[in-house]
Formats: C-alpha cells, sequence, structure tokens
C-alpha cells in the first residue's frame, strides 16, 4: 500500500522495483532488465517507459 492505495507491480515493473534495491542509471535498469529477462529489441523504451508510469503513481522518484 501507498497511504491509502493499494499497489501491485507485475512484470518489468516488479524486476524495476527489485533492482532499485539501491540509486542506478536507466542504463543499469536496462541492463538489469535484460539480465533478468533475455534481450529485447525496445529494451530501452519499455524500460523508460515503465519508469515514468511508475514516476507518474508516486511509486518511485526521478533522479534529484
Amino acid at each position: 500500500m501507498v497511504d491509502d492505495q493499494v499497489r501491485v507491480l507485475a512484470g518489468l515493473g516488479v524486476g524495476l522495483w527489485l533492482s532499485l534495491d539501491r540509486p542506478r542509471t536507466e542504463a543499469e535498469l536496462v541492463e538489469e532488465s535484460r539480465a533478468r529477462w533475455g534481450e529485447h529489441p525496445d529494451a530501452a523504451v519499455l524500460v523508460a517507459d515503465a519508469l515514468a508510469v511508475l514516476a507518474a503513481q508516486g511509486v518511485v522518484r526521478g533522479p534529484a
């Protein structure tokens, strides 16, 4: 839960959350995702989009 909202992560969201056990660059997150799920031609775009959604929902924060 976040405040009074239940949040459920799945797929890439879970992988990103687990990879954010410490601050990482977007490039590092792309590599972590590739290591976890294998190569994907759109990996960088998928990670960027997922991070944007997670940030918009207040689940993660962007760099300060």
